[in-house]
């Protein structure tokens, strides 16, 4: 037996990202707890509970907050998306730009005069090497972000593993094996019954 967990968009668990994306809407008094993120977005204050799995719900009482959620939400999902692939293209963006302050920092190293290093060559290569550590220092920064996001991510996949292992084992289940296609944002837990003689 197969059990497939699919998400029909993204799967918004990474807590900087919904509270940047959530600050790009206009969104206002954003708090991000462990299990809850409130914000106030068009005068309107709602509130979002992390699941056990780390999906976050959006729950509400009152039917008009949830009508203008229900519009609201897509947004939210687009700004996360953006600030994903934001996060994402600044990363590169950097990468690029070290690979080429290391070479034209390189290249100012061959060059010489009749073995005597020029003022302004040794003044060119100071602000290089003062552009490379504040873009080392950047990248270190993005980096540190994208392995928080695989973490978040990873955690998902855990805690999903997790809850169906644990619904399976009340029925004489157990799982084995675990395949993750994010292309078609869809993961694949294979279950086989437990035979007991």
């Amino acid at each position: 037996m197969s059990y497939i967990t699919r998400t029909s968009s993204i799967v918004m668990v990474d807590a900087s990202c919904l509270t940047e994306a959530l600050q790009d809407l206009g969104a206002t008094q954003v708090a991000v707890a462990q299990n809850q993120v409130s914000f106030t977005l068009n005068g309107t204050g709602h509130r979002v509970d992390r699941l056990r799995n780390g999906a976050l719900q959006w729950t509400s009482r009152n039917q008009s907050t949830f009508q203008s959620l229900e519009q609201t939400m897509p947004r939210v999902v687009e700004a996360y998306q953006a600030v994903q692939k934001a996060r994402e293209e600044a990363r590169r963006k950097e990468q690029q730009r070290l690979a080429s302050l290391q070479a034209r920092l390189a290249e100012l190293g061959n060059v010489s005069f009749d073995g005597v290093q020029h003022e302004e060559l040794a003044t060119e290569s100071a602000a290089i090497q003062a552009d490379i550590a504040a873009t080392q220092q950047e990248l270190g920064r993005l980096e540190a972000e994208a392995e928080a996001f695989e973490a978040s991510r990873q955690h998902y996949l855990t805690t999903t593993k997790e809850l169906v292992e644990e619904k399976a084992a009340s029925n004489n289940w157990s799982v084995s094996a675990m395949q993750e296609d994010r292309v078609k944002r869809q993961t694949r837990i294979q279950l086989r019954r437990k035979v007991s003689n």
